[in-house]
């Protein structure tokens, strides 16, 4: 299994090359007989500036707890990344309550905050005291005390916080220091939650811890994912803004309230040779930012972004390639348009299921095993050859295959693909071929090219060459050739077929037993005339794609989905959509596709243009939401 990353930089309006550094991790797991594969990409940033800048260095990808001092029983300083799925999403923060500017206090009022979409998602405050030798006592003034599960209220025996103090045998001087303003009996702290602790072990159920651990995960169907939330319920909220605003108070010495926004981050992901028929097609990964982690003491912030695909053929397991890609302040993320050669990929099934490569982003460690250094095969990213002013990239690849950790039935994959739609081999022009790429040397830090890099991204679609004519052309007539006007210049075939027009006509084109030249004609556009168009705008998408600057595309797939509406009307609407939405959310989309009748390359590309529409149309999204609200509970009931 290969791993290939690649960030996306800010650097239009400057000569500055920027990198987001991030760790990648991969979590194979099975509940209710399917198996799914979690991508997760753990982005770095440091938040001594706002909006958040990227760091110097990534955070690693952690497979377990890390503890204070490697001590079990002290606080947790970075939950486990080796999550398949979170609910909602976890805001957590760690770091020293400090008196303002040096001067000693005996009491202050620490607080976390965010804000996104105008109002306060979490807005939690505790009390910090002195120490005291009694209840009654006052408190000694201190100038730094930390904020930490250690110095709160509870201990063995109390589930919120095992690892606390203040029960009734402690001694005289072992006192809490971190209170709930509200309610000083409750347990309270900014920092993550320990999966061991009882509070989030009782989730577990019946599940045994082993199964939680293994490698290839297994999840009963009842299973409570909200196991995996390491925050505080009242630090855990629906979803995380790109640009969300993180207030801190009272813990910095010199400013008594910092903000700090976040960095507009997200993440983009595709799983390469899943298709049989087609390795180089690519599945396209939904990130979803679902752990917010700050480092107060050191100003460093991760955000934790996860996405996962059914795998319903275990044989590909081994040739599969994950290739991920952040974009930061407003770019679009930009991933790796190619696979590796596949001698490259054949080195992949000899590396030990045990194997973990550490690069940029961290550690990639799929097991309790140590980790061995695997050969790193980095590869340049595809894109035309494309390192612009406005975006440079570095990349490298990890291989680890998957085959060692899933065992059971195989089942065939439905995939999503940006994929332009399929024209008929009359219509078709050869396509030049595609150079192989260069395999750079591998470093712990990516160089940035120089230059262009000599590759070019496969084709979407195997063209075929065009047959032989009958007769030679020295043996045909010369046509005449037409006088264009002084008044009406003569129409490139790009604008007699527009975007809009190219499309539409496409997907009419792509109907199951389509006859391309009854289409056209129907249509009526000449098929050189659409030749020539077609040639035209596939470059242009592929260029769109290559960049991660999207103009055109979303315009050819709102032009698509109509196409297809005219051919089936009434087949999918805002209600289909709320239904999709609903699936997604409960990890079962292909089988609602399936349920619906509708082809899974289609159904994506529908899910595509109907989320455009919705954020675009406010009576729209009314009925959507309304559908939501209603159908969960039915949808829920007919999953079950």
């Amino acid at each position: 299994m290969l791993f290939a990353r690649e960030e996306d930089v800010q650097g239009e309006q400057s000569a500055v090359v920027t990198s987001v550094p991030f760790a990648l991790g991969v979590v194979p797991w099975r509940q209710g007989g399917i198996l799914r594969v979690t991508v997760i990409v753990k982005a770095t940033f440091s938040a001594k500036t706002s909006p958040m800048t990227p760091a110097s260095a990534p955070q690693p990808y952690r497979i377990s707890d890390a503890h204070y001092k490697n001590q079990p029983m002290a606080r947790v300083i970075a939950a486990s990344d080796r999550v398949p799925q979170k609910p909602r999403v976890d805001v957590t923060v760690l770091g020293h309550a400090h008196a303002n500017r040096g001067q000693s206090v005996a009491e202050m009022t620490a607080r976390v905050a965010l804000m996104q979409a105008g109002r306060f998602a979490i807005d939690k405050r505790v009390r910090v005291v002195g120490a005291r030798v009694a209840d009654d006592s006052p408190p000694v003034p201190f100038i730094r005390m930390p904020i930490v599960y250690e110095r709160a209220l509870g201990g063995i025996g109390t589930a919120e916080n095992p690892i606390g103090c203040g029960e009734e045998d402690a001694d005289d001087d072992d006192r809490p220091n971190i209170l709930d303003p509200n309610d000083p009996s409750r347990p309270i702290g900014f920092g993550p939650i320990g999966a061991a602790w009882p509070i989030r072990k009782k989730r577990l159920g019946a599940t045994s811890a082993r199964d939680v651990e293994s490698p290839l995960m297994v999840l009963p169907d009842e299973f409570d994912l909200s196991f995996f939330q390491s925050a505080p319920e009242d630090q855990q909220i629906d979803e995380l803004s790109p640009d969300a605003v993180l207030i801190l108070e009272g813990f910095d010495p010199e400013r008594q309230s910092v903000e700090v926004e976040l960095p507009c981050a997200r993440a983009m992901g595709a799983i390469y040779g899943l298709e049989v028929s087609d390795p180089d097609m690519a599945t396209h990964i939904e990130f979803r930012a679902d752990t917010l982690h700050v480092d107060v003491d050191n100003w460093i912030a991760t955000i934790t972004f996860r996405g996962h695909v059914e795998i319903l053929d275990e044989s590909r397991l081994d040739q599969m390639v994950v290739a991920t890609g952040i974009g930061i302040g407003g770019l679009a993320p930009v991933i790796p348009a190619l696979r590796p050669p596949p001698e490259r990929i054949k080195s992949a099934a000899e590396v030990s299921p045990a194997a973990a490569s550490e690069n940029m982003g961290g550690t990639l460690m799929l097991g309790n095993d140590a980790p061995v250094r695997g050969p790193a095969l980095p590869f340049a990213p595809g894109y035309a050859g494309a390192l612009s002013k406005a975006k440079k990239r570095s990349s490298e690849t990890l291989v680890l295959p998957l085959s060692a950790w899933s065992k059971g039935p195989t089942r065939n994959l439905s995939t999503e693909t940006l994929a332009l739609p399929p024209s008929s081999p009359e219509l078709m022009q050869p396509s030049p071929p595609t150079p192989q790429p260069a395999v750079a040397q591998f470093s712990s830090t990516p160089a940035v090219a120089p230059g262009p890099l000599p590759i070019s991204p496969p084709p979407l679609l195997p063209l075929v060459p065009r047959a032989e004519p009958e007769i030679r052309l020295a043996d045909a007539p010369a046509p005449a050739m037409p006088v264009a006007s002084a008044e009406e210049p003569a129409r490139r075939p790009e604008e007699i077929v527009d975007i809009d027009r190219y499309g539409f006509v496409s997907a009419h084109l792509a109907e199951r037993g389509a006859k391309p030249d009854q289409v056209l004609r129907t249509q009526d556009i000449d098929p050189v005339i659409w030749r020539k168009a077609d040639r035209f705008w596939r470059q242009e998408l592929k260029r769109e794609m290559a960049e991660g600057i999207p103009d055109k595309l979303p315009k050819f797939e709102e032009a698509f989905v109509r196409g297809w509406e005219s051919l089936h009307p009434g087949r999918f609407g805002v209600e289909h959509y709320a239904r999709l939405t609903i699936a997604e959310r409960e990890a079962r989309i292909v089988r609602e596709l399936r349920a619906q009748g509708v082809e899974p390359s289609m159904g994506m590309r529908l899910r595509r243009v109907w989320r455009r529409r919705i954020e675009s149309d406010q009576a729209l999204r009314a009925a959507f939401k309304a559908l939501v609200d209603v159908k969960r509970p039915e949808t829920r009931a007919e999953a079950r």
